[in-house]
């Protein structure tokens, strides 16, 4: 609703602004009244929204922090955290941890509190059912946390290891409720209906002794506490009587000065702060003395003593009281109380603890949620009441001079002076627009048609206005306009911008408006520099005034709307405006980028201190840029700032004027800031609104993969894949969560620090196998990184899937080594099968070209010699019988006879086998052919079937093995006894076989074997040639690609 107002209210201004020259005065009233409806609807409002998450492992977390409600009440800022924020129900203890966390016992079990989320421990991780409701809570020294049930019972929860473990009546606890916790002398004090427990882990680690009554316990205890000095005290539930306890073994005294069923809390002086019924309260000093009041209400819960001397209590009524430091209060008046009720903020909740903090906060749990009490960092002035807040410069004398609609313009300084000036009331009506000290120290202010002048300030006066104001004679164009800006030159002149009519300068005749095209703009506001002035405009433009005349600034990187605040600091201007903030430094602009969610809105006013640091007065409060970061941006002027916003928390409440009253923001002489919102200005101390706190050690919270939580132990986790790994953590910061800021490493993968603003989350994607580091560090307020020392370690394993191990990448190898030969194999046959076609092909013609050759030379050369011995054989017949001339020509004719048979063989062999004959028989007919051994000496084996070969390799394959059997016969002569020769053919898969074996020992003509091995080469195949006592034995082999046809 505010921010629809809000949107509605500043389109309207904008229209009056660019109005006609027809306004009245009406506009004022208009804009005025729907200012004071946006102003009191935002006062109003109170944001109560939280998120909230739920996880299924031993933690569950609901965020809150800045979504928290908050409101101020007095003194002090509350802040509330409701059940539908994430905060647990029924919070009946609480104790802040050596961490800095808050760990509350609640009907939801246990709970851990950084301040930015409600973390739930699950108790019985095993995934038992049995109620979580706790009754009490105690953090030792070594972080170990102790809770007891409310139905009996206690349990230990390591938070390093996430280990739980669970003591009952098998470790000598009593089965009823244990309702109170406390650690002294090294032990763990139980107390009960039953008695007192006592667990010393140094003597007996598993069980539980009830404390003797011979030490003058009582039997029955109703509380235990221990007071300043680390003594116990113990209040027993029959008699009400307290009992202090100084050493563990020792025996107990009665608490002197105090009587029985009292209520008592200690301060820090060592006072008892006695309760000895609802309303009567009573104090007994450490040198014995007592006073006692009267209270105005019952307080009938759990009371306590802050550091500052106060009382706080609960009561059953859904209210939590406050007592201030009693200081002179005199015994026996009646004491006045600050009240707190709570239930406006969560419903009808019921106080049921209280617990400060190392802060010096106060946080109260209760029934529906938990309310931290806090004092603000801002003064408040003083409240302006009706018409709101004005412009602010500083004063001279000290302080701030503020103007507020209606009101005469007032200085204000820090002790709470104030000094008014006179007004009448009509000009006071028309007061508020605008205001300046110029170069002089003399106070100008500007209003609705008017303008006004105080010559002569009195200087170092604190609250003396001074001499009078004197109304400045204005141009018939200012009646019924705003003088929205005043600024001089140093040259004394002095400036001023009308609404609707342009820039004004003042010379000895008057004011001359300016014709210059740069200064024709709605300028809303003017800002004396070094060097001239510096205006902005409500058109998103910037202008700077000096004696040489009228420079704009390039409108690239202003911020986006109005320019509603420029300062100057050295050498560069801050600008602001609707958009942001943006820095003009040596010739150029550079508009400031924030990181995260964190979004500049409006902003109205700007300082920047002495050390550099800059104050920006932002719609949703006070944003700090500390120096550090601006430093980063001169050096980087594209890096993202983290900046820092201060708000309701702090005392700084109220919204901004969407109109007018610019600049909002001021530092006076002190290094005080001023602001002004709403109704309301405050002023602030920066260094100790931002004074720094370093950040707790960060925690993880949840670490997840894609399947889910991961669970680790002793800062190791191990995930199921690297695909996603999310890592959510911490850091306890209990006053400021959003200040926190953090940065991430994983070794093997980041090569520098992970920046991550606020957020409290990192991610990774695509981790590989192996073992990782997360380092993870945190930064608190004003703490630069440089600065932190401490990290968290968590040790992150990706183990290998069955996909990355080394047998599966051993088998993918071999797999893949078996493809290739099944793919270098069928190649392999493709490019054979090629050959083997190239290769019949050519075998084809050349049988064909020997087919014809043989046939001429058989019809022609044979049969002509064979013509031409028939006739020498009838002429040799005429020859008389023993003539040597017949006798030669026989001789001659045998000699013919043989070379023809000899060139009969050889044709046929050209034109391959005779009719299909068998590869054996073949060979025989060969054998007989040449005539020259006995071929009935051989016998032939060979297998069947016989399988058709090559074009051309049966007739090489048959003169091999004729040659080879050729070898054995010519020798059978030497050999003595009989000869068996075999012959042995066979058609394997592998190739064709061809053996000839003789059983005897005749030995083989190494010449002729070479020939065979010449022969065999050129058609391809392997032979072999053995000798044994069997016999000799010679192997063709011929593979199956080249022998058979595919």
């Amino acid at each position: 609703m505010q921010a629809i107002l809000y949107w509605l209210m500043d389109g309207l201004a904008r229209w009056v602004m660019h109005c006609s020259s027809s306004r009245v005065a009406w506009h004022q009233s208009l804009l005025s009244g729907l200012a004071i409806m946006a102003l009191v609807t935002a006062s109003a409002s109170t944001p109560a929204s939280a998120t909230a998450s739920a996880s299924a492992t031993a933690t569950a977390t609901a965020t809150a922090g800045a979504h928290a409600g908050e409101e101020r009440r007095q003194d002090f800022v509350q802040t509330f955290w409701s059940t539908k924020a994430g905060a647990p129900a029924e919070i009946v203890d609480m104790v802040q941890g050596p961490g800095g966390a808050l760990w509350m016992a609640s009907a939801d079990g246990l709970i851990r509190f950084d301040g930015n989320r409600f973390e739930r421990i699950n108790l019985y991780p095993d995934g038992d059912t049995a109620p979580q409701n706790l009754s009490s809570v105690l953090v030792t020294p070594d972080m170990d946390v102790w809770v007891a049930f409310r139905g009996g019972g206690v349990a230990l929860y390591r938070p390093g290891a996430r280990s739980v473990t669970h003591f009952g009546g098998t470790a000598g606890l009593p089965d009823i409720r244990v309702v109170k916790l406390r650690f002294f002398a090294g032990s763990i004090w139980a107390a009960s209906m039953q008695g007192l427990y006592r667990f010393d882990p140094q003597v007996d680690q598993t069980r539980w002794h009830l404390v003797a009554h011979a030490q003058g316990l009582p039997a029955s205890v109703a509380r235990l506490e221990l007071d300043r000095h680390g003594a116990l005290l113990v209040q027993g539930r029959r008699d009400r009587q307290w009992w202090r306890l100084r050493q563990p073994d020792g025996r107990a005294e009665a608490i002197p000065g105090i009587g029985a069923g009292e209520t008592l809390a200690q301060d820090a002086s060592g006072a008892w702060w006695l309760l000895q019924d609802a309303q009567r309260l009573a104090l007994r000093r450490p040198d014995g003395t007592r006073a006692q009041w009267r209270l105005d209400s019952p307080i009938n819960g759990d009371t306590l003593v802050d550091r500052r001397g106060g009382l706080w209590g609960l009561s059953l009524n859904g209210t939590v009281f406050h007592v201030p430091a009693l200081g002179s209060a005199a015994s026996g008046q009646r004491l006045s109380m600050e009240d707190f009720p709570i239930g406006r903020a969560l419903g009808d909740a019921v106080p049921f603890s209280v617990l400060e903090d190392r802060l010096g906060q106060i946080w109260v749990g209760s029934t529906s949620g938990l309310i931290r009490f806090a004092l603000p960092t801002a003064h408040r002035a003083a409240p302006y009441g009706v018409g709101g807040g004005g412009a602010l410069v500083p004063a001279a004398a000290g302080g701030v001079w503020a103007t507020r609609t209606g009101a005469p313009v007032t200085r204000w300084t820090t002790d709470g002076g104030t000094a008014a000036m006179p007004l009448s009331a009509a000009d006071m009506a028309n007061l508020g627009a605008s205001l300046l000290v110029d170069r002089q120290g003399e106070l100008w202010l500007g209003g609705f048609g008017a303008a006004w002048h105080q010559a002569a300030l009195t200087p170092g006066s604190s609250h003396s206005p001074g001499s009078a104001l004197r109304a400045v004679s204005l141009p018939p164009e200012a009646q019924r306009r705003h003088v929205q800006a005043l600024a001089d030159l140093p040259d004394g002149s002095m400036w001023m911008s009308i609404g609707g009519q342009g820039v004004w300068r003042q010379g000895p005749n008057g004011w001359t408006r300016s014709t210059d095209p740069g200064l024709q703009g709605n300028a809303l506001v003017m800002t004396p520099t070094r060097t001239g002035i510096a205006v902005g405009f409500a058109e998103q433009g910037v202008a700077v005034i000096t004696s040489e005349g009228v420079r704009v600034l390039p409108p690239a990187d202003l911020p986006r709307g109005r320019i509603l605040a420029i300062h100057e600091r050295g050498p560069h201007l801050w600008i602001a405006g609707d958009g942001g903030v943006s820095l003009w430094r040596e010739g150029a602009m550079h508009r400031l980028r924030t990181t995260g969610d964190f979004q500049l809105g409006m902003v109205t006013g700007v300082a920047e201190a002495p050390n550099g640091d800059l104050w920006l007065n932002e719609v949703k409060g006070l944003v700090l840029v500390p120096h550090a970061e601006i430093e980063r941006l001169r050096q980087a002027p594209d890096s993202p700032l983290h900046p820092l916003r201060f708000g309701s928390f702090d005392g700084i409440s109220g919204t901004l004027n969407p109109f007018r009253q610019f600049p909002s923001l001021a530092m006076d002489g002190q290094g005080h800031l001023w602001i002004s919102r709403g109704y309301n200005l405050f002023w602030v101390d920066p260094a100790e609104l931002a004074r720094m706190r370093p950040a707790m050690l960060p925690s993880v919270v949840e670490l997840m993969d894609e399947t889910g939580p991961r669970h680790q132990r002793d800062g190791r986790a191990l995930v199921t894949s690297g695909a996603l790994v999310k890592v959510e953590f911490s850091a306890p910061e209990l006053a400021r969560a959003d200040s926190l800021r953090f940065r991430a490493l994983l070794t093997g993968r980041d090569a520098t620090w992970r920046d991550i603003g606020n957020s409290r989350q990192v991610a990774y994607s695509g981790l590989q196998p192996g073992r990782y580091e997360l380092l993870l560090q945190a930064a608190g307020l004003r703490q630069g990184w440089d600065e932190v020392k401490t990290q968290t370690l968590v040790v992150i394993e990706v183990p290998r899937r069955w996909y990355q191990t080394w047998w599966f990448r051993v088998l993918v190898g071999l797999l893949a080594g078996v493809l290739l030969a099944l793919l270098y194999r069928h190649r392999l046959r493709l490019e054979v099968g090629r050959a083997q076609r190239r290769l019949s092909a050519r075998l084809n013609i050349q049988l064909g070209e020997r087919e014809r050759m043989a046939k001429v030379l058989h019809d022609n050369l044979l049969q002509g010699t064979l013509g031409v011995g028939l006739k020498v054989s009838a002429g040799i017949r005429r020859l008389p019988l023993g003539d040597p001339v017949r006798t030669r020509l026989e001789q001659a004719l045998l000699d013919v006879e043989r070379i023809v048979q000899d060139t009969r063989d050889h044709l046929n062999a050209l034109r391959g086998l005779d009719g299909g004959l068998l590869l054996g028989a073949a060979i025989l007919q060969a054998l007989e052919a040449r005539g020259d051994v006995d071929a009935g000496l051989v016998d032939v084996d060979e297998s069947a079937p016989a399988r058709e070969l090559r074009p051309g390799v049966a007739a090489e394959m048959r003169n091999i093995a004729v040659e080879a059997l050729r070898q054995v016969l010519q020798l059978a002569p030497q050999r003595p006894g009989p000869l068996r020769v075999k012959l042995f053919i066979s058609y394997d898969k592998a190739g064709l076989w061809v053996r000839v074996r003789d059983f005897g020992e005749v030995a083989a003509d190494a010449s002729g074997i070479s020939r065979l091995r010449e022969s065999a080469a050129l058609l391809g195949a392997d032979i072999d040639w053995r000798r044994g006592d069997s016999g000799t034995e010679v192997a063709v082999f011929l593979k199956a690609s080249l022998a058979y046809p595919s």
